[in-house]
């Protein structure tokens, strides 16, 4: 899945680069937010920072995302 930002113009070396900044992006903001939330609201923080950075991903896409970023990082 390729995942570049509409407003802005960037170069990837590579689409892992893309990946790479989009579980940060995720894992970061989930764990900032479960300190004071609970995981379900955690995730929906989660799916907020994702989707204000890939604003052209479509909810249920970026959710599916998020989800799968999260089962990878095994929090």
């Amino acid at each position: 899945m390729l995942l570049i930002p509409a407003g802005e113009f960037r170069t990837f070396d590579d689409q892992e680069d893309i990946h790479r900044e989009a579980q940060a992006l995720v894992i970061d903001a989930y764990q900032k937010a479960r300190e004071d939330l609970s995981p379900t609201e955690a995730f929906d923080a989660a799916l907020k920072a994702y989707r204000a950075k890939f604003p052209h991903i479509s909810k249920d896409l970026a959710s599916q995302a998020v989800a799968c970023i999260l089962a990878a990082a095994d929090l």
